[in-house]
């Protein structure tokens, strides 16, 4: 059994791994950040997502924080949420947003050279949410300022079980299990003072999904079930529509047209019902299937007619039939944590799709990025705190 031992084991390098383990060097820089990676290349919904891109939250003033944080609330049902971890995202976006530029995020702008903004899913009122571009090369800048902060980087690896000792109720993580990407039997025992997980949430599960390369070996939600942990919104999977054969953009809004219309599970071809038209206008606000909202009868509609392979046929005048699916893009819940990123096991922390309690049933456009970033900001320097005593 091959062993090593370390001072703070963040597992996954998506943007909340990388952020929480710069965190944890930063807060300590003589402790040994080891951070545990499914690949050297990138890879997940960070650094491989269909598009290239991530829109991420930014409020840049006080009426602009208050928005984010009604819509946010309001959007969260039948889901829960945490009014208290919600103003913290609004707080300190501006803060998060500048520290990803400054390691050399490229931003979209217009055409005199300012960021755009754009309103972000489930925010109709206020463009608030920046566009970050090229997220594949910006994975390669990270890694390099991950190496010359000293976080020694331990790519082709990932978490197989977390390591705790102690009764159920006031048991401490020790580390984890880790195994290599590819092999069965290839493992590895790190033995830490604080783990911070940042491994990505449940939609990779599927076999429809918009994940990215590298899926969790860990699944979360079980785990937490035996150790007797929290974990919120299990149920609320983020779900959009896309192309069939490459996840591009489709919306769901092009069978609202008159000619529109779409082929059901017995092979009829039909139109959306006229009295769905309204539904049509709230539609516009949010490209996932939204939980709670009425709005959700046209996805269900076309959810109901999938084929075996998980398609439907659809046809717009503009583009002729196509087949589409109804995608994973996204876990809304995770590790029930405070307001550091900390959870109820002494010693384990989580941040990103990991955690939750941010974020209800939906999640404002660009939010998840931002959640990353400020709770992995906290909890690696919760976990540098947390070592030092």
């Amino acid at each position: 059994m091959v062993k090593l031992k370390t001072d703070i084991l963040v597992i996954g390098a998506g943007l909340a791994g990388i952020r929480a383990a710069l965190a944890a060097k930063e807060a300590d820089p003589d402790a040994h950040v080891v951070l545990a990676s499914f690949s050297a290349e990138p890879h997940g919904s960070s650094f491989s997502n269909v598009h290239n891109r991530l829109g991420i939250q930014v409020c840049q003033d006080d009426d602009e924080k208050k928005m984010f944080t009604r819509e946010a609330i309001s959007i969260a049902p039948p889901g829960e949420i945490n009014p208290n971890l919600v103003k913290i995202l609004a707080d300190e976006s501006c803060e998060a947003f500048q520290d990803l530029r400054q390691w050399g995020a490229k931003i979209k702008r217009d055409s005199s050279g300012l960021p755009v903004r754009v309103r972000g899913c489930f925010s109709p009122v206020q463009a608030r949410a920046n566009i970050l571009m090229d997220m594949d090369h910006f994975f390669y800048k990270l890694k390099k300022r991950l190496e010359d902060q000293g976080v020694d980087f331990m790519p082709g690896w990932q978490a197989e079980d977390v390591l705790t000792e102690g009764e159920p109720g006031r048991s401490r993580a020790l580390g984890a299990v880790l195994k290599k990407v590819g092999s069965i039997k290839k493992k590895v025992w790190v033995y830490s003072k604080a783990v911070i997980l940042a491994s990505g949430g449940s939609a990779a599960a599927y076999r429809m999904n918009l994940s990215g390369a590298g899926k969790a070996s860990l699944i979360l939600h079980d785990w937490c079930d035996r150790h007797g942990l929290e974990y919120v919104n299990k149920a609320y999977t983020q779900f959009v529509w896309c192309k069939a054969d490459d996840f591009g953009d489709w919306s769901i809004l092009n069978l609202s047209g008159k000619e529109a219309c779409f082929r059901d599970s017995t092979g009829k071809i039909r139109a959306v019902p006229e009295h769905f038209g309204p539904l049509f206008e709230t539609r516009k606000t949010h490209a996932p299937m939204a939980y709670g909202f009425k709005d959700r009868a046209i996805d269900q509609l076309l959810v109901d007619n999938l084929d075996a392979k998980g398609r439907i046929e659809v046809f717009h005048p503009d583009t002729g039939w196509m087949r589409v699916v109804l995608a994973a893009q996204v876990s809304n819940g995770g590790i029930r944590v405070d307001q550091n990123g900390r959870t109820r096991l002494s010693g384990l922390f989580a941040c990103g799709e990991c955690a939750g309690g941010m974020h209800g049933a939906n999640r404002l456009g660009g939010a998840m990025v931002l959640a990353g970033q400020v709770f992995g900001k906290r909890a690696g320097i919760s976990a540098a705190m947390e070592i030092g005593r």
